[in-house]
């Protein structure tokens, strides 16, 4: 017989704007310590303990689905390998175990689902035989939990499954971050997914370990939706002449052990790449989508404003993401060479690096409009004054005009002490006309400098 655990890590998509909201409010840590006692997964447990990585990650709820229960749900030909086998026939009786987890630091949710299977070793070659158009034992496992489309059948099982925990998160913002967003504001994306399987091959002579490996090594390759035949890394084993080999892919990935008590060894580093991928790629790029879209549609003062406060909040949490991974690798020392491989097939770093980049550069880009358009508004503003101060002036024309009527002869005889300045009546009166003319040709000179030498 051989023992395979089946890990799926499916992250659930909050949407950009409740993503938004999310980062602007505040936590109280205090509030998450009810959720310390319930079950989490044995190799967070065990990080924990060892490392306390997983510390921001609370387990929410976790489900146990009977055995019994789901192979009755499974036992339809949706479920059939390759027309000859179904897979309800190796569902180990252990169940299966999902929790929904969330991350208060990074503000991401995802659930984790672990699923046994026996295979028997007489029917294992036609059991991991990959057959053109039919569906083979790794996409038939997927077919349980992912829907490809819309349209795609998911047994009702899973269904309410994911639809209970996909509550049970909507409900925890509710309660903890008091946000009531649409129905939508939190799903599971078509496609998403990522299935590991840990086979266990103990007790068998070299011949058999080769041949056992090669049948789900080949299945992995032609299993995938982009069919490679890459080489799986080998890892030395303690106590044993043969490796252990960690076959990292796409959708689906095999490591094949022969010790049961490393079955939960290398689960940490596939759910960290998933996560770090998933948060880059779908939930941080989300928001700097938004953000542009919603620029280029609105890049008013104060639109541009209100990103330039919300753009740190995202620098933070891709800081936050980059040390929760330096903290990683620092706890999987004895394993680098594996996280190396698989971190250069994904890019994980360099994606952490270029999303930091980039938001720091949107972050002076906003800067920079925001300057240009306080340049513009205060030119807008100079050249109002302006033509402000032109109207006064027009008005004291007026106001003089006024004065110069009241003139009277009484007056212009009080006014012979300052006429020796002007030498007669007529020079006096020609100044008082000319005067307000004077200063109004200065003013227009004025306007056509500062608009002919505006920049």
């Amino acid at each position: 017989m051989i023992h395979i655990k089946t890990t799926i890590v499916q992250p659930i998509e909050i949407n950009a704007q409740t993503l938004i909201k999310l980062f602007d409010t505040k936590i109280n840590i205090e509030n998450f310590k009810k959720y310390k006692n319930i079950k989490a997964p044995c190799w967070k447990q065990t990080m924990d303990e060892l490392f306390n990585l997983y510390s921001s990650f609370i387990i929410l709820d976790n489900q146990l689905i009977n055995s019994k229960d789901l192979q009755a749900e499974l036992k339809s030909d949706h479920f059939n390998i390759n027309d000859k086998f179904n897979i309800s026939d190796f569902i180990d009786d252990n169940g299966l175990q999902a929790y929904l987890m969330f991350d208060y630091r990074l503000f991401q949710f995802c659930i984790v689902y672990e699923l046994d299977f026996v295979l028997p070793l007489n029917n294992i070659e036609n059991v991991t035989r990959h057959e053109q158009d039919k569906l083979d034992f790794y996409n038939c496992i997927r077919n349980i939990f992912v829907k490809e489309t819309d349209s795609s059948y998911l047994p009702s099982i899973i269904f309410n499954l994911q639809d209970s925990l996909i509550k049970e998160a909507k409900k925890f913002i509710d309660a903890n971050f008091n946000l009531k967003d649409s129905a939508d504001s939190l799903k599971i994306l078509n496609n998403s997914g990522n299935i590991t399987n840990v086979a266990i091959l103990e007790n068998l002579n070299d011949k058999e370990f080769e041949k056992y490996s090669n049948y789900l090594l080949n299945l992995n390759s032609l299993a995938e939706r982009n069919q490679n035949y890459s080489s799986p890394i080998k890892i030395k084993s303690v106590n044993s002449k043969h490796d252990n080999l960690y076959f990292f892919n796409g959708r689906f990935h095999t490591i094949i052990l022969q010790n049961q008590k490393d079955k939960y060894r290398y689960i940490p580093i596939q759910f960290q790449m998933q996560y770090l991928w998933f948060y880059l790629s779908k939930q941080i790029n989300l928001i700097l989508e938004f953000y542009n879209d919603n620029i280029l549609k609105d890049n008013s003062i104060s639109k541009i404003s209100e990103y330039s406060d919300k753009i740190d909040a995202i620098i933070n949490k891709i800081e936050n993401l980059n040390i929760f991974n330096q903290k990683f690798k620092l706890s999987i020392e004895a394993d680098s060479k594996i996280y190396h491989a698989i971190e250069e097939k994904w890019n994980i770093e360099n994606m952490i690096k270029t999303s930091n980049e980039y938001v720091v550069y949107f972050k002076d880009y906003l800067a920079r409009i925001y300057t240009k358009k306080s340049s513009k508004m205060e030119q807008r503003q100079n050249k109002i004054l302006l033509f402000i101060t032109l109207f006064q002036f027009i008005a004291l024309l007026s106001v003089w005009n006024d004065y110069l009527n009241l003139l009277s002869v009484e007056f212009l005889q009080k006014a012979k002490g300052i006429l020796p300045l002007f030498g007669s009546e007529s020079n006096l009166e020609a100044f008082n006309i000319y005067l307000p003319i004077i200063f109004f040709i200065i003013i227009l000179c004025m306007f056509f400098y500062i608009f002919k030498n505006k920049e």
